[in-house]
């Protein structure tokens, strides 16, 4: 599809259109510090959006019946390729993007890669239909298939967040075993249209892609696609890992839920969800600003971290948090670290949000951030930096870590560090917890799984009196590329739904399962998960 690359495009054009608009010359693309870099993102975006509606509009007088769709962004900036999927649905009839190709060094790549593609996609998609590109190949090498059980989780995450599958094969990979996958998966899909057609997600919880901070933040990277090369940041404050490490966080802790971007912000959020999380959010606007404030005014719920909204829009840096009133705290003019053996407290009076924490001592995050209260109470406290790894027990410091603060009918905790940087790089099981008990809090559970591992995630999706509960099994043999799924058994499900359950069934293994519906509410058992399962419970 047409694109931009990270050092074009300067045609004679181009340079006069711009000069044109902004009465400026073209500034390039390298320069992200020049004042009118922020016109030249908009700029390209529009013309890309200007190519597809003038497509269209030739493409539909030839063949009014044919659909125009492009490989649109995903979960990383798109000021390097001027893709920008709001701007591109506005003129195409699917909105997709490249969410199932894995590069290179496979550790280094969140596994769920292709369910947050699916998931983003479907908030900017507008209603229009989704669909991840996937690849069976293992990039950069044309020839190299990926084996069968990371085939299966690309299926899955794909379907079962809306999304429709288009995966790249060549022709001698149809000959290897490892299409039987793809045999299996289509054939469910074919014989189960009604799951993956017309489905809305139940989740209560949103977590934000904050795609204003990946395109203007100092601490934002380039990943490596194929057609970007891999730009790390130099600067603190890491989206991507930040990102990465919330989502990986619900998704082991059993939480359905979303993932929206800055333009759902001012709509009516309270309806929806009654949880937000803002992973170091740095970049809103003035209207991101409005639209959280009256969420949490009317009884919705935000776990912020980091920067999260000490800039404008456009990346400038701003002498206070744009969200003071409703965090309850005030910028203190210091970002400090890096922390790289220090520590934050892990006792507090509110023993809700430490269940299952013991410890006194919990590494800090590499980076926090110097704040002041005005009105949020400090619950969690950095210790005092230590010198060296061994010397001796830290005392406690007067910087918060962890603060709450009530604002109209909502609830805000703040991190005042690179907390889901931390949560991706090191999956400290303090961390994993802290994050567990917020949800819990925070987001009464739709879902509880007994006796599943957190390499279990679950999505809920529904249609009028059919409630989906999607099951993926990550669970594997600690090493990736993947090879083999283990399977689960024993799964037991309480599921809370308005539906009164008529008839539960497992679709997968083609059998009804018997359940109870009681005061704790639906229960049931799904006996055996492989790669993936979908129960589906009819209701009235």
């Amino acid at each position: 599809g047409p694109i931009f690359f990270a050092n074009t495009c300067y045609c004679q054009s181009c340079e006069d259109l711009f000069q044109e608009k902004y009465k400026y010359p073209l500034p390039l693309k390298s320069k992200k510090e020049e004042a009118f870099w922020k016109n030249l993102v908009e700029f390209q975006s529009d013309s890309l959006a200007k190519f597809l509606k003038d497509s269209r509009q030739i493409l539909r007088e030839a063949c009014p019946s044919a659909l125009l769709y492009m490989n649109g962004n995903s979960y990383w900036p798109s000021w390097p390729t001027g893709r920008d999927n709001r701007k591109i649905i506005q003129h195409t009839d699917i909105l997709g993007s490249e969410g199932g190709f894995l590069h290179g060094d496979l550790s280094q790549t969140p596994i769920y890669k292709p369910g947050i593609t699916a998931k983003l996609l479907e908030t900017q998609a507008q209603g229009k239909p989704t669909v991840v590109f996937d690849c069976a190949g293992h990039k950069p090498w044309t020839f190299q298939l990926l084996p069968k059980a990371e085939i299966s989780l690309l299926y899955a995450q794909t379907i079962a967040n809306g999304a429709n599958v288009w995966l790249s094969v060549l022709p001698d990979d149809l000959k290897q075993p490892e299409m039987k996958v793809v045999k299996r998966y289509n054939k469910f899909i074919r014989e189960n249209p009604d799951v993956y057609v017309g489905t809305k997600s139940i989740a209560r919880i949103a977590l934000l892609w904050p795609s204003r901070s990946a395109n203007f933040y100092r601490g934002s990277s380039v990943p490596l696609t194929d057609f970007t090369g891999e730009i790390k940041s130099e600067a603190v404050g890491d989206i991507s890992a930040e990102f990465n490490g919330f989502y990986e966080a619900l998704s082991r802790g059993h939480f359905p839920f979303d993932v929206i971007d800055e333009e759902e912000l001012a709509t009516e959020l309270k309806g929806r969800y009654d949880l937000i999380i803002l992973p170091n959010a740095a970049c809103l606007s003035k209207e991101d600003r409005e639209g959280l404030e009256k969420f949490v005014e009317a009884g919705g719920n935000i776990i912020a971290t980091f920067e999260t909204s000490l800039y404008d829009e456009y990346g400038k840096r701003l002498p206070d948090f744009q969200l003071s009133k409703i965090l309850g705290i005030h910028f203190a003019a210091q970002v400090f670290g890096p922390r790289d053996w220090d520590y934050v407290t892990g006792q507090s009076n509110n023993s809700r949000l430490l269940e299952g924490i013991t410890r006194k001592y919990l590494p800090a995050p590499a980076y926090g951030i110097k704040i002041e209260a005005s009105g949020a109470k400090e619950v969690l406290s950095f210790y005092e930096r230590l010198k060296g790894r061994y010397d001796g027990i830290p005392a406690l410091s007067s910087d918060p870590f962890l603060l709450t603060n009530a604002y109209g009918k909502g609830r805000v905790f703040y991190l005042a560090g690179t907390y889901g940087e931390m949560l991706y790089k090191f999956r400290f099981q303090e961390y994993y917890r802290i994050v567990y008990n917020l949800g819990n809090l925070l987001s009464p559970p739709l879902i509880n799984l007994g006796n599943a591992p957190t390499s279990l995630e679950v999505t809920l999706r529904q249609k009028e009196n059919r409630l989906f509960i999607h099951l993926i099994n990550f669970t594997s043999e600690m090493k990736r590329p993947l090879e083999r799924i283990i399977p689960l058994r024993d799964i037991k499900v309480h599921l809370r739904s308005s539906l009164v359950p008529l008839r539960i069934k497992a679709l997968w293994m083609d059998k009804d399962l018997p359940f109870e519906n009681n005061s704790e509410g639906i229960v049931f058992t799904i006996p055996l998960v492989n790669e993936y399962e979908v129960a589906i419970m009819e209701g009235r």
